[in-house]
């Protein structure tokens, strides 16, 4: 592995000079250019080192998908550097620290305990060492706050206050918080985004003062910073087929609500701007890894996105969701919920996404209907289109041979009418159910067989990983 690296690194020095992006990658360093991204600011000084002819390991390359990077493959790139006097770049050693892969930490500690300071103590620290800063260290105070993301993705990092780090950066110390206001309108947030008025958020970051000149040493700074700007779509006007997830793929909140805010600027367009759509849900589809708050957010955006493409990927994700248990009932249900109060949802769009997710199997049309019986449970009022969600679980609860919840069922009585969305609540809430159908009891072993099927697989890969 390290000698592919080592020969990449001197075909990167032709790539890049070829194209000419040399001077404004370095450029971006020396100017702190917030438009770039840290994948960008960590070439810059790749290139660096390559022009001066210091030649070897890149320690940042992933190793695996989604941009891990095995530990132990990580430990031996550093070692290799200090053993042939080459500089282990600031930026390149931040970004392994934030792509180091939760297996075989325990063997890649013992292996760090030869490497050089400073990089052995903050790798060790990274790795679940029993190292802590002290105040000399606070030169380094962007390899240690990185090395503490990496220990604890989420957690609150109070040891590195002694550094001089502030508690107001979002994902500095303190982890960033995310708050997806669906009150905001998708077209105001669109004619705000073209007229240049940055002031109107739907996404919210708390804590939400990140210091200024910081966020290129930062990167889980800088990406949870960025719904803060306004100006969160431009940051990918030069890479419109990144994937921030591969950042920090530990914890990628970050990206996923940069994904809300560019799906609600691209609601109701046919291609979603200045961003791939797949790139942005890539963190969904990372198996076995649960799915945050957010994460829910993005995938029900997208599931009532006018852009077919993206569209189709989310239920893509929620059938792999569905099949091994990440996708929950009533969390997903809590988010679509939150996300409808703004009112502007399609249901034609939901009903359409949710119906192909249904098809795929018996624990699928059982999920859905649940989904669905939530949904219409909360509902003060009938939305206009209610008709294509009331269409759709007609038809699964019949197929499931299954009936409305209580909750559903008071909301569907009353409807005054003869019109179409009238006839679909009277024939739903005159279904009747007694005791789980042979076909609900089927989707319950079908889901557990999931579960457990999920629960082999992951210990299988920790014993593996001992």
């Amino acid at each position: 592995m390290n000698r592919i690296a080592d020969a990449l690194s001197r075909q990167l020095h032709g790539l890049v000079d070829d194209h000419g992006a040399a001077a404004v990658l370095r450029d971006a360093i020396r100017t702190k250019l917030g438009r770039l991204s840290p994948l960008a600011w960590r070439l810059a000084e790749l290139y660096d080192r390559l022009d001066c002819g210091q030649y070897g390991p890149v320690v940042s390359t992933p190793t695996n998908a989604h941009g891990w990077i095995d530990p132990r493959v990580f430990v031996e790139r550093v070692s290799q550097l200090q053993q042939r006097g080459i500089t282990v770049g600031k930026l390149d050693f931040i970004g392994g620290l934030l792509r180091l892969a939760p297996d075989f930490r325990a063997a890649a500690l013992q292996t760090a305990e030869t490497l050089q300071e400073p990089h052995g103590r903050i790798a060790r620290y990274a790795l679940g060492g029993a190292e802590r800063p002290e105040k000399s260290d606070s030169p380094y105070a962007d390899e240690w706050l990185a090395a503490g993301r990496a220990r604890s993705p989420r957690g609150h990092l109070s040891e590195l206050a002694v550094l001089g780090l502030s508690p107001e950066e979002p994902d500095g110390i303190t982890p960033a918080t995310y708050h997806v206001d669906s009150r905001v309108d998708p077209r105001e947030l669109r004619n705000a985004h073209w007229t240049g008025q940055r002031s109107l958020r739907v996404v919210h970051v708390t804590p939400d003062k990140p210091e200024k000149g910081t966020r290129h040493f930062r990167p889980t700074v800088a990406l949870a910073a960025r719904v803060l700007d306004g100006d969160v779509v431009p940051l990918w006007d030069t890479e419109p087929r990144a994937n921030p997830g591969v950042i920090t793929p530990l914890n990628t909140d970050s990206t996923l609500a940069i994904a809300v805010h560019v799906f609600f600027v691209s609601l109701d367009e046919r291609t979603t701007v200045f961003a791939d759509p797949t790139r942005l849900l890539a963190p969904l589809f990372q198996v076995d890894r649960g799915w945050s708050d957010i994460a829910r957010t993005a995938l029900c955006l997208a599931l009532v996105s006018r852009d077919d493409q993206l569209r189709g990927t989310a239920i893509d994700a929620l059938i792999e969701g569905i099949a091994d248990g990440r996708a929950d009932v009533q969390r997903i249900s809590d988010s679509l919920i939150e996300v409808s109060t703004g009112g502007w949802i399609k249901l034609n769009r939901l009903a359409s996404s949710l119906g192909e997710v249904a098809r795929t199997s018996v624990t699928a049309e059982r999920v859905v209907a649940g989904i669905l019986d939530r949904v219409i449970a909360s509902w003060d009022r009938l939305p206009r289109d209610a008709h294509h969600l009331l269409s759709l679980q007609l038809e699964l609860l019949t197929n499931l041979q299954h009936a409305l919840s209580n909750e559903a069922r008071r909301v569907l009585s009353n409807v005054p009418g003869s019109g179409k969305t009238a006839k679909l609540a009277k024939h739903l809430c005159q279904m009747t159910s007694e005791q789980p159908s042979l076909t609900m009891l089927e989707a319950a072993i079908e889901a557990a067989e999931g579960r457990l099927a999920r629960a082999e697989r992951i210990a299988r890969h920790l014993n593996s990983a001992t």
